[in-house]
C-alpha cells in the first residue's frame, strides 16, 4: 500500500468514525419518541446546540464531503471492485444512495424551514409532513446504519478489542436503530392522536 492510499484509508476511517458520532447521537434522539415528541424536541436543543455549532457544523461537512469522494476514488480509479463481497457491495451502493437521501431529508426540514420561517423541529416534522415521508426516513436511517456499521466492521474486525467486544458491539448495532424506530414511530401515533383530538392542530 502506497503512502497515499494510507492516506486516504485513514481519511476514510476518522470522516466515517465522526459520521458514525453524529449518527449515533442523531438515533437517540430518535429514540426518545418512545417518551413523546417533548422527550424529543427538549433533546433536541442540547443535540443541535453541539452539531450547529459554526465549526461542528462544517466539520461535519467537510466529514461527509471526503468521506464520499475518498470512497468514489477507491472503488472507480482504483479499480478495486472485482472481487467484493456481497457485504462489500451492499455497502457500496448504500453509500452512493445516502447523500441523494441526505440532499432530500435536509432540503425538506433545514431548508423549507428557513425558508418559510419555521423552526424544524420534530413537531413540525410530525405534524407538518405525511405518514411516507416517515417511511422513507426510516428506510434511510436503517441504510446509513448498515452502511456505517459495515465500515466499523471491515476495518475493526481483526483488531483485538474489536474481536473481545464483538458481542456487544453486535447487541449495540441492532440496538440503537431499533429503539431509534420505535421512537419514531411511536411519535407518529402521537402525532396521528393529536390530530384526531383536534383536527385544526396542523393548520395552528
Amino acid at each position: 500500500m502506497s503512502k497515499y492510499q494510507q492516506i486516504s484509508l485513514q481519511i476514510r476511517l476518522y470522516s466515517g468514525l465522526t459520521l458514525m458520532f453524529y449518527t449515533v447521537t442523531h438515533l437517540f434522539n430518535h429514540s426518545l419518541g418512545v417518551f413523546g415528541i417533548a422527550a424529543m424536541n427538549a433533546f433536541r436543543d442540547y443535540f443541535l446546540g453541539f452539531w450547529r455549532a459554526p465549526l461542528i457544523e462544517w466539520v461535519v461537512l467537510i466529514a461527509l464531503l471526503l468521506h464520499l469522494f475518498f470512497a468514489l476514488q477507491r472503488f472507480f480509479i482504483s479499480r478495486t471492485m472485482s472481487g467484493m463481497t456481497p457485504a462489500q457491495w451492499c455497502q457500496f451502493i448504500l453509500g452512493l444512495l445516502i447523500p441523494v437521501l441526505l440532499f432530500s431529508h435536509i432540503a425538506g426540514t433545514k431548508v423549507v424551514s428557513k425558508i418559510n420561517g419555521y423552526t424544524d423541529d420534530y413537531s413540525f416534522f410530525y405534524f407538518g409532513f405525511p405518514a411516507y415521508v416517515g417511511i422513507i426516513e426510516s428506510a434511510m436511517l436503517i441504510g446509513i446504519w448498515v452502511h456505517g456499521c459495515l465500515g466499523v466492521y471491515f476495518y475493526f474486525r481483526l483488531k483485538p478489542a474489536f474481536i473481545k467486544w464483538k458481542n456487544s458491539l453486535r447487541v449495540l448495532a441492532w440496538l440503537i436503530p431499533l429503539t431509534a424506530l420505535l421512537g419514531i414511530w411511536g411519535a407518529y401515533f402521537e402525532a396521528q392522536e393529536a390530530r384526531a383530538n383536534n383536527p385544526g392542530l396542523v393548520e395552528q
